[in-house]
């Protein structure tokens, strides 16, 4: 799974980013691989490498506009002092084994994100199932 979240200035990402990092040893056991990436640079990675509880979470930034546009996630404009000029609104992408993807989940609002728990469960059910792609019709 990739989780793409919108920066070091979200503390909406801040929970959930330091959620998926206490919790590695859980979805590595149900099979799952996690990284997170975000479109800040350099400085704000940094500064967010000292604020936040990362553990072994495999994390990366710098993701480009036309990377984000490609994933088919919403970007947004600064609105707040806090914000960058541009980044990515939050998604998840969960591929398969082959690298194909299985399932996007694509916000354009920060808010209602979709359980780490529910991902868990629902992704250990089409694993244990070998439960098909749908919306291919």
């Amino acid at each position: 799974m990739i989780f793409f979240y919108r920066g070091v200035h979200c503390p909406i990402c801040k929970t959930q980013i330091e959620e998926l990092a206490s919790r590695q040893d859980e979805l590595r056991d149900a099979g799952l691989a996690v990284a997170a990436v975000s479109m800040d640079d350099s400085e704000q990675f940094a500064r967010q490498v000292q604020e936040w509880d990362l553990g072994a979470l495999t994390i990366g930034h710098g993701l480009t506009e036309a990377s984000a546009r490609e994933w088919g996630l919403y970007v947004s404009d600064k609105a707040k002092d806090a914000e960058p000029a541009r980044f990515a609104e939050p998604g998840i992408a969960v591929l398969k084994a082959d690298g194909s993807i299985y399932a996007l989940y694509l916000q354009n609002t920060p808010f209602a994100r979709p359980r780490l728990d529910d991902l868990i469960h629902g992704l250990g059910f089409v694993m244990k199932n070998d439960y098909s792609v749908r919306g291919t019709a």
